[in-house]
């Protein structure tokens, strides 16, 4: 019975887990397409990089649409002033921004 219920709940992960990586993302251009969203929802970002705060070991990103993005990338070029293309997960812990999972410049 153990075996049983081990191998549902694993299962269950894997295919929740796809659903997150093959689902597509939504676009979206301002804060209020992204208050309307819930949290864990997979975004599509573009804009330009008009602020970008660096620290330790990750970064945020302030986009030209009034967007807060959340990086872990701290081996990354700085992006002030370029125009990037962005896949994140909506995060509304202490405020809404999103972490992002993939990036382009």
């Amino acid at each position: 019975m153990r075996k049983v219920a081990l191998m549902l709940a694993l299962i269950g992960m894997v295919l929740l887990a796809a659903n997150l990586y093959l689902s597509k993302p939504i676009e979206i251009s301002s804060q209020n397409q992204l208050s309307k969203l819930q949290d864990n929802q997979k975004v599509s970002v573009s804009g330009k990089v008009i602020d970008e705060n660096i620290y330790s070991n990750s970064r945020t990103l302030i986009l030209d649409n009034n967007l807060t993005l959340y990086c872990n990338c701290k081996n990354l070029q700085t992006l002030k002033e370029k125009n990037i293309q962005a896949i994140g997960i909506i995060d509304t812990f202490q405020k809404t921004k999103i972490n992002i999972l993939k990036i382009k410049w």
